[in-house]
């Protein structure tokens, strides 16, 4: 079901690493704006602070993205409350999560979320 959506998943990469891209910085940059413009959604792991995962949630709020937020309770770390007090419920959730339950939880979102239709013509008669 998740496959139906193009996504752009926030967060889920190595952030310690400090080798510096081929592509550059800028390159990165101007690449994953074109992404979250594309996306139906945003799935955001935010267990871990990054401003750059900070930076493309405000984005995509911006742009007026679904999003959803995942964090892990249990990680001993307290989420910031600009993420946690931006949920509406609907366009921005955060859910609590465990490991394990990662994949059940993206069908169950999916399946309460289900993607805008569009129209696949600009006649709508056909």
């Amino acid at each position: 079901m998740a496959e139906d959506y193009t996504q752009l998943r926030l967060g889920l990469g190595d952030t310690n690493t400090r080798e510096q891209p081929a592509e550059g910085d800028r390159f990165i940059h101007q690449r994953d704006l074109a992404l979250l413009q594309r996306a139906d959604l945003i799935v955001a792991e935010v267990t871990q602070p990054s401003l750059g995962v900070g930076y493309e949630v405000g984005r995509a709020v911006a742009l007026n993205k679904r999003i959803l937020c995942l964090f892990r309770r249990k990680s001993g770390r307290v989420l910031s409350a600009m993420i946690r007090g931006a949920a509406d419920g609907y366009r921005f959730q955060v859910w609590d999560y465990e490991v394990g339950d990662v994949e059940v939880m993206l069908d169950r979102y999916f399946a309460a979320n289900p993607p805008e239709q569009v129209a696949s013509s600009l006649d709508p008669t056909t």
